[in-house]
C-alpha cells in the first residue's frame, strides 16, 4: 500500500435466519479483524429537487492491500469511530511496479 494506514477495519460477512424465514446480518465475530486501510471521502452539495433546499452529500471510498477479501455487501466497521460502512463495490487498482491495492466503494450504514 503506497499511502500510510489512517484506519483498521473488521469486516463481517455472515447472516443469520431470523426467525420468520428472513437473513440478516450477523454481526457478532468478524470474518477478519484488524485490517488496515485507508479510508478516504469527498463531499457534495445537491439541490433537493423537491424542496430546493441544499444538502450534502458525502461519497465514502477506501483502499485496501493486495489480495483482501472483500466482497460486495460485506460489513465493514471502523474500530476508531465505530462507524459500520457497506461495501457497495469492490476494484483492483492497476499495478505501477507496485503490489495493487483493492479500491472499496462503501456507503456509511451507522456509526
Amino acid at each position: 500500500m503506497i499511502l500510510p494506514p489512517n484506519e483498521v477495519f473488521d469486516l463481517y460477512r455472515a447472516v443469520q435466519d431470523d426467525g420468520y424465514g428472513d437473513t440478516e446480518d450477523d454481526d457478532s465475530g468478524p470474518l477478519y479483524a484488524g485490517i488496515r486501510g485507508v479510508l478516504s471521502y469527498k463531499t457534495r452539495t445537491v439541490m433537493d429537487p423537491v424542496t430546493r433546499t441544499p444538502q450534502q452529500v458525502a461519497f465514502y471510498f477506501c483502499l485496501f492491500p493486495q489480495g483482501s477479501d472483500v466482497r460486495n455487501d460485506d460489513r465493514l466497521r471502523a474500530r476508531s469511530t465505530g462507524d459500520w460502512f457497506n461495501v457497495s463495490g469492490t476494484n483492483p487498482l492497476p499495478s505501477y511496479g507496485f503490489p495493487n491495492d483493492v479500491s472499496i466503494s462503501l456507503t456509511k450504514a451507522g456509526g
